[in-house]
């Protein structure tokens, strides 16, 4: 016996089949479309008027962002870009960044959620060196992922350019892309420093870093000045504007401004009491740098910031 089939049942059939044809075009072509820009962000940014744009973030500790629309307004600050704030640079067909010169500065054009904007390059992790660690296993891959194939191994203590992140670079899950040997890749951040110095002081405290130096270091505003034997960080010599003063204590702790660091401070009193502050990546910077006779105990200079203490018994 055969079954009949209605023209009405055999129409919506039809119909059914052709909304699911139509659908599955429509969704297809939305993925073609927002494939076509490259580094396409995955989250909730798109790279605007399919421009090509590197995702980076701005870096830790930038307080103060200054930032301008691309029509040159200023963005308050406080309505701004903040630290570990996702951002989109656009970059041109040579892979450089699209920049925009005013005021006699150069700004990167990006884009903050989702509103354009003008950016320094150094308030943004992109501008930031940083170097290899130990190197026994594959460090550089084709892609942001350790399933991705590898690259040739990059040496350890190597400098390398931050070209592109994928999470704010104090993220140890973050993958780092740079290029080296003509090779861009992408480097997991837990295979490398968090600065751009020598990885024989990699996170090694101020204590350690400083024992086998003198130095002196001078705040402008107050005219403070302190000399230093490293070991045990005692002041052998204190002055404000010329006249003695003196050193009631001294304690390390986190940074008070700037990227989360080790600091030191020293309370300094005269006629006022002041707590002055030397950050861990001020001492490595005039440890790299110095200008040491060979054989002798440098004598490093640095710098320090200071403020008039709202406690007399601060420590």
């Amino acid at each position: 016996m055969q079954t009949q089939i209605s023209s009405d049942h055999f129409h919506v059939t039809i119909m059914d089949h052709l909304q699911k044809v139509i659908l599955i075009s429509i969704i297809l072509l939305s993925s073609s479309h927002f494939g076509k820009t490259k580094n396409t962000p995955p989250n909730d940014e798109q790279c605007l008027e399919s421009n090509t744009c590197i995702v980076t973030y701005v870096s830790e500790g930038q307080g103060i962002v200054f930032s301008y629309q691309w029509d040159k307004k200023e963005i308050p600050y406080e309505n701004g870009p903040k630290e570990f704030d996702k951002v989109l640079v656009l970059i041109d067909k040579n892979n450089k960044y699209k920049e925009i010169k005013f005021r006699n500065l150069s700004y990167l054009k990006g884009i903050w959620k989702g509103k354009k904007i003008l950016i320094f390059d150094i308030d943004l992790d992109l501008s930031k060196r940083l170097r290899t660690l130990n190197t026994n296993s594959p460090n550089f891959f084709e892609l942001p992922s350790p399933d991705s194939n590898t690259l040739p191994i990059i040496p350890m203590n190597t400098e390398i350019k931050v070209t592109e992140n994928t999470l704010p670079i104090s993220n140890e899950n973050a993958y780092i892309k740079t290029t080296y040997l003509g090779k861009t890749g992408w480097i997991p951040k837990k295979m490398l420093s968090d600065d751009r110095y020598d990885i024989q002081y990699f996170r090694t405290p101020i204590q350690e870093l400083v024992k086998p130096y003198f130095f002196t270091t001078v705040e402008s505003d107050f005219q403070i000045g302190l000399k230093i034997k490293g070991d045990g960080l005692e002041v052998t010599d204190c002055s404000i504007s010329g006249e003695k003063c003196e050193v009631q204590s001294h304690t390390i702790k986190d940074s008070s401004f700037g990227k989360k660091q080790e600091s030191v401070y020293f309370v300094v009193s005269a006629n006022k009491v002041y707590v002055c502050e030397i950050q861990r990546e001020t001492i490595l910077h005039s440890i790299t740098f110095r200008n040491r006779e060979e054989g002798a105990l440098a004598e490093l200079e640095t710098f320090m910031s200071c403020e008039i203490s709202r406690n007399r018994k601060s420590n």
